[in-house]
């Protein structure tokens, strides 16, 4: 087995992303910086490769040695100057907006905006937003080419058989896993509570129309982590981004012209027009959420507590009360189950499953029902019901019980062989240059062409 491991390949640009308060504590001021490497058109530059080692090491990721951890660095340069010049391959702004948005709403939870700034060396969070989507359209572009690379890739069932004689000694141990199914829902707004909350819109609204800055109100009292810090400006929006009912509003104003209060499935808008770009447009916003009250969550307990009574008696299987009633897009169609994104089989180690998920079912059996529960569900609060399908004692792993899981092994190891083969084809018609202390290193692929 060479060292490089393909699930490694995109751990490079994702650091960034792991946690502010972990950043914090790398001490930025003790590097040296200069030009490492040129891949292609790229440039690899030392501060780059200290910032991720630093990252990865407090990540807890496994790294044989820093020489290593280099070369997964070299191959993610290599797979990007060649996805650049790929045609087949692009990234709108707009898709690399909307994920980098996504990814510092998630690094605003772990800590404050001045703790960002701090840890990245940012002077405001304008331009931190700016090196996201630049690195966000980066790691979309490697993420592409790599799929590109592999696309045709499968493991037949006569290859996982080979692939676990040969290293059934050297797989881990399964341990216990579970399988489940959930039902969501969402509280509904009372028309008094929906009516409170446009009234907060409108007063806004007329404070911005006698004089007060939209960008400003936005900063102080929208909900929308994405742009909140932006004003509330979404820049080049083509039609179809943004949820139907806030479409249809934004591409109707007209430039200057503020909306009445719109609601969409994320809470309560005011929407004004900044500039129309052909057939974009630059968009701002403020968000309200709305915060539920206790007897919206109570009527919202009582009605899934029906629903798991109709089921228990038999009136309505789990499948058909999930297709019906969840509103769970990922799991409703699939009558609820749950499928791990790592493996995707459906079933789960207990310490992979979220940690509100894990306390609903502590203590379940086979074919047993949760509480009702609270949860936060596609940045929403949503309450919750499990019903536990089955569970998987901890076991030696076998082709005949984990099939799915040593298919998926076998794929990402035939997958791993033919990124390697490309990575070969391509060295020798790529321009490389390593400095000198690179060239200490015990690469597995010949970047020093000698």
């Amino acid at each position: 087995m060479t060292k490089l491991k393909l699930n490694n390949f995109l751990l490079l640009f994702s650091l960034l992303f792991y946690s502010v308060l972990q950043a914090q504590n790398i001490n930025y001021g003790t590097k040296v910086d200069g030009v490492s490497a040129v891949i292609g058109d790229e440039i690899v530059i030392q501060s780059e490769i200290d910032r991720d080692f630093e990252m990865a090491k407090q990540q807890g990721a496994k790294i044989d040695d820093k020489c290593s951890f280099i070369e997964n660095f070299l191959v993610q340069k290599l797979i990007l100057s060649k996805a650049k010049i790929d045609t087949l391959i692009s990234v709108s702004n707009e898709r690399a907006a909307a994920e980098a948005d996504a990814r510092i709403a998630n690094i605003r939870s772990r800590g404050s905006d001045e703790q960002i700034l701090q840890a990245y060396g940012f002077a405001n969070m304008a331009e931190f937003r700016n090196y996201v989507i630049e690195l966000q359209k980066e790691n979309t572009l490697v993420a592409e080419k790599q799929r590109s690379i592999v696309k045709d890739v499968d493991a037949s069932p006569k290859e996982v058989r080979e692939f676990f004689e040969q290293h059934k000694n050297e797989l881990p141990d399964i341990g216990e896993q579970i399988e489940i199914s959930q039902i969501i829902i969402y509280p509904e707004l009372t028309e008094n509570h929906k009516q409170e909350i446009k009234d907060r819109l409108i007063k806004i609204k007329k404070d911005i129309e006698d004089g007060d800055d939209f960008k400003t109100k936005a900063s102080l009292y929208s909900d929308d982590p994405g742009s909140a810090s932006n004003g509330g400006l979404y820049e080049n929006v083509s039609r179809g981004k943004f949820v139907p009912e806030f479409d249809a509003i934004a591409f109707n104003l007209q430039e200057g012209e503020i909306s009445e209060p719109v609601e969409t499935e994320f809470g309560f808008h005011i929407i004004k027009l900044d500039k129309r770009l052909g057939q974009n447009i630059n968009v701002r916003h403020i968000l309200i959420k709305p915060v539920y009250t206790q007897d919206e969550l109570n009527t919202a307990k009582d009605s899934l507590n029906r629903i798991k009574k109709e089921i228990q008696s038999g009136k309505i299987t789990f499948e058909e009360a999930a297709r019906r009633y969840s509103k769970d897009k990922f799991t409703r169609f699939n009558g609820g189950k749950i499928i791990n994104p790592s493996t995707q089989e459906s079933r789960f180690e207990r310490s992979d499953l979220p940690t509100t998920q894990l306390y609903a079912i502590a203590g379940l059996n086979k074919g047993d029902f949760s509480d009702i529960f609270e949860l936060e569900h596609d940045r929403k609060k949503a309450l919750g019901l499990i019903r536990v399908d089955d569970i998987i004692p901890a076991h030696k792993i076998d082709i005949k019980t984990d099939y799915s899981r040593l298919s998926n092994i076998t794929k990402q190891q035939l997958q791993q062989e033919k990124l390697y083969q490309w990575v070969r084809e391509k060295l020798p018609e790529t321009y490389i240059k390593l400095n000198r202390d690179l060239m200490n290193c015990n690469f597995d692929f010949n970047w020093k062409k000698l």
